[in-house]
């Protein structure tokens, strides 16, 4: 299914004019040929098998400084590994980049709906038009960009650039990405981010702990995110709620329907993260839902418990909420005062639990997207931060010890006046 992280925002996304992909594990299934090319690149340049580790890191952040994020090599190292890279992948085929199954099928039927297709990519601008025309796929973009220098890091820009060049601005587009780099480029331009997991790259804590505002397991599921159903071409079984592209007009205003023409059904859903799936369950509702679907009638204590506790996704909004929805209930009668106190409290623990696990590994993406100099600076005023902490922390606890002597100075006056 899909993970929706953002339900407001997704509404939007099938009325959104442009869409830009990422290449690299967004389009193209490179991850084999990026991880086996690098491999030999590293081991050529001198490293040792057992200090590779996960290869996979390096799809996603642009080359050469992915090799300084991950490994730690200097500029110079950086850059001749890439060279030894480059002059590897120069010499593959369109074998090493094929687009993913079920891929052509969904840009065509984007097409086929008069949205404008894009690519922004970190790869050069020579090998990405190389990489697009092998596989085929060059009559399906409108417009393709990517990197054009190795002193470029930012997925920002490159979103910009396609914003511009189509004289658009970041409410008429979305970016599609399987990393955080995509997510937080995306965001840097104002841009909402559909995060992609079928390429084993990011996963879904990454992608949704970077900000997109859904995630996608299939490529199928990917065009239910665009076009609000499964893309004609698009291989794979749809597992998620279909929505449809924003209404205009009358439509958008009748009573029960969402931004994006989604009617509203009745009762209580909830989203949340459950394993890599996100579930709406209806805890209220009649023996038969609507276009004749048989609904099962759910103990509202028991299904609450059970998507609650699944598995805390969105952490502490997602507590907020659901403490929201335990009240909503409460005052319905279907939880008793008890229940639901017994319940908040299990998942205020849940949620702390999940917001510890999660903070460090959030932190650490924000700043592997930074380069040396831009991390010491952020230290830097984390530090200073900190300082002008304390030092008011001290000064009030100062001023509070002067106001306790006050006070008593001021009792003892009393007492000598009686």
């Amino acid at each position: 299914m899909l993970s929706v992280m953002d339900e407001e925002v997704a509404a939007t996304v099938p009325g959104r004019r442009l869409v830009i992909f990422d290449f690299d594990g967004t389009v193209a299934d490179t991850k084999p040929c990026i991880v086996e090319t690098a491999r030999r690149a590293l081991l050529d340049f001198g490293m040792a098998e057992e200090d590779l580790g996960d290869l996979g890191r390096l799809v996603g952040p642009p080359f050469p400084y992915a090799y300084t994020l991950v490994y730690g090599l200097s500029e110079a190292d950086a850059a001749e590994v890439t060279r030894r890279y480059r002059q590897i992948y120069r010499n593959l085929g369109p074998e090493a980049w094929p687009a993913f199954p079920g891929m052509r099928g969904l840009l065509s039927s984007l097409r086929a709906e008069g949205r404008l297709v894009a690519v922004a990519s970190s790869k050069n601008q020579p090998l990405l038009e190389r990489c697009i025309e092998g596989q085929g796929t060059g009559g399906l973009f409108d417009f393709v960009r990517g990197k054009q220098s190795d002193a470029m890091r930012s997925k920002t820009q490159l979103i910009e650039a396609v914003l511009e060049h189509f004289s658009l601005g970041p409410a008429d587009a979305v970016m599609v990405g399987d990393r955080s780099f995509d997510v937080e480029g995306a965001s840097g331009a104002g841009v909402p981010c559909v995060g992609v997991t079928y390429a084993d790259t990011g996963d879904l804590a990454e992608l949704a702990g970077a900000g997109a505002v859904e995630v996608a397991g299939s490529v199928a599921e990917l065009g239910e995110a665009l076009m609000g159903e499964a893309a004609p071409g698009a291989s794979g079984t749809p597992g998620g709620r279909v929505r449809r592209p924003a209404q205009r007009g009358a439509a958008a205003e009748r009573p029960g329907v969402r931004p994006g023409g989604r009617r509203s059904s009745p009762g209580v859903h909830v989203f949340l993260a459950n394993g890599d799936t996100r579930v709406q369950v209806p805890l209220a509702c009649g023996p038969r839902g609507r276009k004749g679907v048989i609904m099962a009638v759910f103990d509202p204590m028991d299904i609450v418990r059970k998507t609650f506790l699944a598995g805390v996704g969105a952490v502490a909004t997602g507590a907020e909420k659901s403490q929201e929805l335990v009240g909503d209930l409460v005052k319905k009668g279907e939880l008793t005062v008890a229940q639901g106190k017994a319940l908040n409290e299990e998942l205020t623990r849940k949620a702390t639990e999940a917001f510890k696990d999660s903070e460090g590994a959030v932190l650490r993406s924000h700043l592997e997207t930074m380069s040396a100099e831009e991390r010491a600076a952020y230290v830097k005023k984390v530090s200073d931060i900190i300082s002008d902490l304390d030092t008011a922390e001290r000064e009030t606890k100062v001023d509070a010890d002067v106001e306790d002597v006050t006070d008593a100075e001021d009792v003892a006056d009393e007492g000598a006046d009686k």
